[in-house]
């Protein structure tokens, strides 16, 4: 009978750790969307960008082509950080935000010079 207690303690114990790992192990849900999207306009060409990994949302932009002088790009994600940067071709970013359950997020970029100005967003990111 002793022996009987003894094993059914063990396979509990051995149960609840296996229980313990498999709930360690297991993934975080996975986040949605992102992407880049395409704004232009005469002075201006631009992609706003958006990416995550589950936690971070990463919102930057790849600068094509501006016109103009005192020219500043300014990226700004949802609940998250901002940045304004001087005019320059290519690559610019990221900015970041800690990411919620059920809140969508977007990249804003906005680029101003003498030539004018163009505002555009990125596509949405969430996490469900």
């Amino acid at each position: 009978m002793q022996g009987a207690k003894s094993a059914v303690i063990g396979g509990t114990a051995t149960l609840l750790l296996a229980a313990g790992l498999l709930a360690v192990s297991a993934p975080s849900a996975s986040a949605e969307g992102g992407g880049c999207r395409p704004h232009s306009n005469t002075a201006f060409s631009f992609d706003a960008c958006q990416g995550d990994d589950g936690r971070l949302v990463y919102g930057d932009t790849y600068i094509k082509r501006f016109s103009g002088t005192n020219c500043t790009v300014t990226i700004r994600v949802t609940n998250g950080t901002s940045g304004t940067y001087s005019c320059r071709l290519g690559h610019l970013g990221p900015q970041t935000a800690v990411m919620s359950r059920g809140v969508s997020y977007y990249t804003s970029i906005t680029i101003r010079s003498s030539a004018g100005q163009l505002y555009g967003i990125s596509p949405r990111s969430w996490l469900p």
